[in-house]
């Protein structure tokens, strides 16, 4: 028998902050070099480019209670970013900036996993998975959606599971477990 688990995102406010944090960013910049432009086209187009910053971001707050507000958000202002630094910065600025958006971006939407079976924990992690057999574990209870792993040499890791995705019956989970610790 194979107990599977999505674990609680606990990230997701770091995942807010930095977005924020680029849009804060963003605006400093293109307000500076707005401010120190010598070409009146130049000047005019960056205070454009923060009067569209301060709307979208006007915009999402007055729906940020929609479903996919804040994806949509940060997905839109990716695109004014990606064109504000090709344009004014240079491209390799550019290359930067995606890359880093997308690998913040996979990081967001991957989820972390569990597995327990016969053989042992799997955990799924957002870049690695590790195995523990089960000689290693001391203890493993599941109580209230948090799953405590206690190791033999006195390592202790706790996940909060995501119940709303996969509902488990706890008692019969800690029974399965019980049943391949009583086993070593």
């Amino acid at each position: 028998m194979n107990y599977s688990f999505t674990l609680k995102d606990n990230n997701a406010n770091a995942y807010r902050l930095f977005t924020w944090f680029l849009f804060f960013l963003h605006i400093s910049i293109a307000g500076l070099m707005a401010v120190s432009a010598n070409d009146k086209a130049i000047k005019t187009g960056l205070f454009i480019l923060v009067g569209f910053y301060i709307l979208i971001a006007a915009l999402f707050y007055f729906t940020r209670e929609q479903k996919n507000a804040f994806e949509t958000f940060s997905f839109t202002m990716a695109l004014f970013y990606a064109g504000f630094w090709m344009k004014h910065v240079g491209l390799v600025a550019f290359f930067v900036f995606t890359a880093l958006f997308l690998f913040v971006n996979f990081i967001r939407k991957k989820k972390a996993g569990l597995l327990v079976c016969d053989t042992g924990v799997q955990l799924k992690g957002i870049l690695k998975k590790v195995e523990y057999s089960w000689p290693d574990i001391d203890n493993l209870v599941l109580k209230d959606g948090l799953l405590t792993v206690d190791f033999i040499s006195n390592k202790l890791l706790q996940y909060e599971i995501d119940t709303d995705t996969n509902p488990v019956d706890e008692n019969e989970f800690n029974r399965f477990c019980m049943l391949h610790l009583n086993k070593q």
